[in-house]
This record gives C-alpha cells, structure tokens and sequence, in this order.
C-alpha cells in the first residue's frame, strides 16, 4: 500500500467517522427505528471513506507513480531542492 493511499484511508476513516456519529445523532433524535439510524450513519459513513480512499488515493499513488506529484496531492513528496552553482550569492 502506497504512502498516498494510507494517508487518504486515514483521512477517510476519520471523516467517516464524525459524519456517520453525527449522522447517526442526528436520525436518532428524529426517530427511534434502529435500522434506520443505522442505515443513515452507515451511508454517511461509508461516503467519505470511498471518495477518499478509492478516488483520491488511487488517484494520488498513480501521479506519484508517474512522478506527477502537486502541493494540493495527499501526502505530497517535498520537492527536491535544486542546485546553487558555485559562485552565486545565497539568501
């Protein structure tokens, strides 16, 4: 599993987390049918956590894989620094 895909996971599982509780609270208040609590967080659970993980993680580990890597990417490879030739005056 790639370094991409791991962090976008985490950062899915997260997400998914406090919006299926919060989800889940909030049905609960307006009914007391188990399943349909349930179902509600269960959804809202799952959505982040599949755009996260399977859309912008697959995503991600395919421009690193192509050495396309970008500031906004998950988990984004510091650029490598470049060269001063000798001789010129640094900062």
């Amino acid at each position: 599993m790639s370094a991409q895909y791991r962090s976008a996971l985490l950062r899915g599982v997260i997400l998914g987390l406090l919006t299926g509780v919060s989800t889940g609270l909030t049905t609960f208040a307006t009914s007391s049918d188990l399943k349909t609590i349930l179902v509600a967080a269960g959804t809202a659970f799952l959505a982040p956590l599949i755009v996260r993980a399977a859309g912008e993680g697959s995503f991600d580990t395919n421009r690193a894989s192509k050495g396309d890597v970008r500031s906004g990417d998950v988990r984004a490879l510091p650029a490598t620094p470049t060269p001063v030739p000798a001789g010129v005056p640094t900062r």
